[in-house]
């Protein structure tokens, strides 16, 4: 794999990606409840869940429409989903945490983003993120 080429391939998708939320030109997802790779984002506090990482938000519609995207564009495969999707909860749940009430939506999904470029940048430079 040409690491330079790979690199800046993410680097062409995050731009794509981060003009999408700047712009506000993502579409919501009507769906409240996604789940998948040991993640789950939702808007309601159910205890029930069995997942490791679980969003609970109010922004669930907008992080829902970014994983989705995250896993198209990025071409995620059924080894790295884990890593992505552990990356996304923990960065989501530390933004979230931070900034509360006044927390923007734009501003969580670009914060987001960017911590989950970073993993695609390490894993194409020979890093494990377990």
């Amino acid at each position: 794999m040409n690491t330079k080429l790979y690199v800046d391939n993410i680097k062409q998708r995050a731009i794509m990606a981060h003009e999408i939320i700047i712009d506000k030109k993502y579409l919501y997802e009507n769906e409240g409840y996604w789940g998948g790779a040991d993640l789950i984002i939702r808007n309601s506090n159910d205890d029930k869940s069995q997942a490791r990482y679980v969003l609970n938000t109010e922004y669930n519609c907008e992080l829902i429409w970014l994983i989705k995207r995250i896993f198209e564009s990025f071409e995620v495969d059924y080894i790295s989903k884990y890593d992505i999707t552990k990356v996304f909860a923990e960065s989501a749940k530390k933004f979230l945490e931070h900034y509360k009430e006044n927390a923007e939506k734009e501003q969580l999904l670009l914060y987001v983003l960017s911590d989950v470029c970073d993993v695609f940048k390490e894993k194409a430079h020979g890093y494990e993120i377990h």
